[in-house]
């Protein structure tokens, strides 16, 4: 939603900032592509008990399927969706999966301020479509792309290292 934010603000002023760092981007200027599965996990977590909300997305068959190649993750997720509200991040993704922050992204070729765009590769929600499209609109970007998640955890403290220098010289 942050990624969102700034594009709706770049396309008003593209020399508004100075620096930007987009954390795995969402959207530009197409629909979300899988709207109508968010749109489901919306429906359980604003029509059953929170735990058992979590738990029916937690054991969602694709969702399996990531944990299957890392198990550590599956204890990531129902460790955060323990801290979610449940019925209010149900309403904050109906709001999200239908917007788009650009009516065209073409805008986004104005920006002249260094970009660093951090992604990974089969994330359904930030789609490294997304960070690709950014890097070739955006003169000044610089991409860095994982192959999963797993590789994106390990590589976080170099990441962080990486955005401070990005950031603060």
């Amino acid at each position: 939603m942050g990624q969102a934010a700034l594009c709706t603000l770049l396309g008003a002023d593209p020399g508004r900032f100075e620096r930007l760092v987009f954390l795995l981007p969402g959207g530009i200027d197409q629909p979300f592509e899988h709207a109508e599965k968010y749109l489901r996990m919306a429906d359980i977590m604003s029509s059953l008990p929170p735990e058992e909300a979590i738990e029916t997305i937690l054991n969602d068959p694709d969702r399996t399927a990531g944990y299957a190649k890392a198990p550590w993750l599956r204890e990531i997720d129902k460790m955060m969706w323990h801290e979610q509200n449940t019925v209010g991040l149900a309403r904050a993704i109906r709001e999200v999966v239908l917007d788009v922050p650009l009516r065209d992204g073409e805008v986004l070729r104005k920006v002249t301020a260094p970009v660093l765009l951090i992604a990974r590769e089969g994330d359904p929600i930030h789609p490294a479509e997304v960070s690709l499209r950014l890097a070739e609109l955006m003169p000044n970007a610089e991409l860095h792309m994982f192959r999963d998640e797993v590789e994106m955890f390990e590589a976080m403290p170099r990441l962080v290292m990486r955005v401070n220098e990005f950031l603060f010289g």
